[in-house]
């Protein structure tokens, strides 16, 4: 570290703006870095984030570490720094990650980054301003206003992602592939920062205590380890924390900002917030097993707590410690169920869950129980997140496509086992989801009722258990599946078939599936025609009120079913 106002010729000082922000908004930032290390070389490259940008930010990053290979491959610079505000800050992160390499147990989105760059160990600190470390989402904390301005942009960039533009700021979302990949990527760094000596730089967070657009939540990641630093801006908010200027506030910034800059480690220990002290983030390395039971539709999941006990106990007796993840994303009506943008917000609810259990368990496998739209959370986590695997899963009730290639998943470690449960008379999977699958719109399917084509292996599918959408998941079954959990697939103890035909009525409904969809549209629609023309219902208030009360009825139905 260069001495505060003596030459620093031989610093590169890189500073990424924040999501729609000018270049000209770090003045204040460049100005306090100039004289700090005077003579560093700042750059402060234009990432092109609009409020409409659809940038991929993994390609934003690319850019930015091809940036710094050019810079550093000129000779003149010994020593790096990097500062991130806002969405700019979690792009300096996983700016970083990809410097430091890639690690088999977290692979990266893109090629080219599998060794370490010469330049990575030469970072000597990064401070983040108010970064969205957890990514953005809408809570209690955010004003009225600023949550309704996020709630109006997610409505925008739904509808975007119809025509295939995702909106950049979307892909910063808490839980989203992008946030999740780098929390695992960066746990991943950390663990490997010893044998590769890289990993292992002073980072500084600066959190205002009035942000107004992030909240507290989504600021602070308190798993990222010991290097890691949180430091208070006093009357600051998300966007003001840039401005150093000569008021009282300004100059307060200003002092914060040089502590970052260039305090040491045990002195940025002695400085950070209390509530932020290290010990919130106490892992337990001695727990070996992570299981996850996740339940689906029309479901409080109030069962998932007692078929998790039944592995915990199994595995105790195999000297094994289990630690539950049941956490249940809310009632889940059938009318949301059947809309994307909803299910991919659980898959974004179950990998922060995922991401939050790795740091706590840092030396444990994971696996998987899941029925209904738990299958499917588990099949879009491993389509979208390279870096979520498990060892052992099993599936019932499930609603993923029939097509799903879960061969690959073995093939790549994803999975090391895999057990699906299909039911005898699943009609909610063998209408519903199937009718989509049936007419290739949007990626439900039914495998829980014509089992997965790419599953062939002896044991990987039971067909059929007797029973209807919650036929696997039936106290029953809960020690055969707690036993392929612990021991795996291939145990002794596997589910048997307990019948080897379908119910045909349940089967011939599974092959004309869209039909049935539109009879049933075709169904509401016709009651809907009868109150308004039938003349039953001759006074006009009599015949409005008859209309609402089907709206209303009609409603809760497809919102409570």
């Amino acid at each position: 570290m260069a001495n505060l106002n003596q030459p620093a010729i031989n610093y590169l000082v890189v500073i990424l703006h924040g999501y729609t922000c000018k270049v000209s908004s770090y003045d204040f930032i460049r100005k306090r870095v100039e004289n700090a290390y005077p003579g560093a070389k700042i750059i402060v490259p234009a990432l092109g984030l609009q409020v409409f940008s659809n940038k991929n930010p993994n390609y934003i990053v690319k850019n930015i570490v091809e940036r710094i290979d050019k810079e550093w491959e000129t000779g003149l610079f010994e020593h790096i720094i990097l500062i991130g505000h806002s969405c700019g800050a979690v792009l300096a992160r996983k700016a970083y990650v990809y410097a430091c390499g890639e690690n088999e147990d977290a692979p990266f989105e893109l090629p080219g980054f599998k060794k370490p760059r010469p330049w990575a160990s030469k970072i000597e600190r990064i401070i983040l301003m108010a970064g969205m470390n957890r990514g953005w989402s809408v809570n209690p904390h955010l004003s009225f206003f600023i949550a309704l301005a996020w709630e109006f942009g997610i409505l925008i960039g739904t509808m975007l992602s119809v025509i295939n533009y995702k909106v950049f700021i979307t892909r910063l979302k808490k839980g989203a592939p992008f946030i999740t990949q780098l929390r695992i990527q960066w746990l991943s760094m950390l663990d490997k920062a010893p044998i590769k000596a890289v990993g292992d730089s002073i980072i500084v967070q600066l959190l205002g205590t009035i942000d107004d657009l992030v909240s507290p939540d989504d600021n602070i990641d308190l798993f990222t380890g010991g290097n890691f630093f949180y430091l208070e801006v006093p009357m600051s908010g998300h966007r003001n924390v840039l401005d150093m200027d000569s008021s009282e506030a300004g100059e307060e910034r200003a002092r914060v900002f040089n502590i970052a800059l260039s305090n040491n480690q045990k002195e940025l220990m002695n400085l950070q917030a209390h509530s932020f002290e290290p010990t919130a983030t106490k892992q337990r390395p001695e727990v070996t097993d992570v299981i996850f039971v996740i339940h689906g539709i029309r479901d409080a999941g109030y069962w998932t707590k007692k078929i998790a006990r039944r592995v915990q106990e199994m595995g105790k007796l195999n000297n094994r410690v289990f630690e539950p993840e049941t956490s249940s994303y809310g009632y889940f009506p059938m009318l949301p169920f059947l809309l994307y943008p909803t299910r991919r917000a659980k898959v974004e609810w179950l990998m922060d869950r995922y991401t939050e259990n790795l740091a706590k368990y840092p030396n444990a496998d994971f696996s998987f129980i899941g029925h209904s739209n738990g299958t499917y959370l588990l099949a879009k986590a491993l389509e979208d997140y390279p870096a979520c695997r498990f060892k052992n899963v099993v599936l019932a009730g499930s609603v993923v496509r029939k097509s799903y290639d879960w061969s690959s998943m073995i093939a790549e470690n994803r999975i090391q086992g895999i057990v699906n449960l299909v039911a005898s008379a699943d009609w909610v999977v063998a209408i519903f989801p199937k009718a989509f699958q049936t007419l290739h719109i949007q990626d439900l399917g039914s495998g829980g009722h014509d089992g997965f084509t790419t599953l062939c292996a002896p044991g990987a599918q039971v067909t059929y258990l007797k029973g209807s959408h919650n036929a696997g998941i039936k106290e029953r079954l809960w020690d055969a599946i707690s036993d392929i959990i612990v021991h795996g697939s291939t145990t002794t103890q596997s589910i048997k078939n307990e019948t080897n035909k379908q119910n045909q009525i349940i089967r011939i409904l599974g092959i004309v599936a869209p039909l049935v969809i539109i009879g049933i549209v075709a169904a509401l629609i016709a009651i809907g025609y009868f109150f308004i023309w039938s003349p039953l219902f001759p006074n006009p208030v009599i015949q409005v009120l008859s209309i609402l009360l089907y709206i209303f009825i009609l409603w809760k139905i497809i919102t409570k079913i």
